[in-house]
């Protein structure tokens, strides 16, 4: 259905974000069986979201499933030593990680100014998926997040919401 849908909305490039496709539950078939799927109709998966990636296994299922979707880009949550694992490993593999912005409280808050303070010491391997709609329902201007991160923003998700801090999307 997916696909169909692709195809009808002339849309030939995406970002693989489904929840029967994330870290821990991936199966590296079915990645390839979509991939196929995919390149059947001239659809190219640019990016892959994977979820949360918290240790090593989880690095490693996710460079299994992007070398099987054939993404050199994925996004996701990380943080801490999680993030340091994923610029060693991704940057061996040619593979870019980029934080998506989602998560408003707690230690992994993605104010502007916190997910610089994670990226500090780590290569352009690692960088931001902004969310324009996350950093508003989080309450931040989209725009000047995007100004403060720009030297690390390696993918947009456009979109918005009904007002700030609200979690409603709504239509640009």
């Amino acid at each position: 259905k997916m696909i169909e849908d692709l195809k009808a909305l002339n849309i030939r490039q995406i970002e693989l974000s489904s929840p029967d496709y994330m870290i821990p539950g991936v199966k590296l078939p079915a990645m390839q069986d979509l991939r196929s799927k995919l390149d059947r109709v001239g659809i190219v998966a640019a990016s892959y979201f994977c979820g949360s990636i918290a240790n090593e296994d989880d690095v490693n299922r996710t460079v299994d499933a992007a070398r099987a979707l054939g993404v050199r880009h994925v996004s996701g949550w990380a943080w801490g030593d999680a993030l340091k694992m994923i610029d060693s490993r991704f940057s061996r593999e040619g593979l870019e990680f980029g934080i998506h912005d989602e998560n408003c409280a707690g230690p992994s808050n993605c104010s502007p100014d916190n997910l610089l303070g994670a990226l500090s010491g780590l290569s352009k391997t690692i960088g931001v998926t902004l969310d324009s709609g996350h950093m508003a329902t989080c309450g931040h201007d989209p725009v000047e997040a995007f100004v403060k991160l720009r030297q690390r923003v390696q993918l947009v998700h456009l979109k918005d919401v009904v007002r700030a801090g609200s979690d409603d999307n709504a239509l640009l």
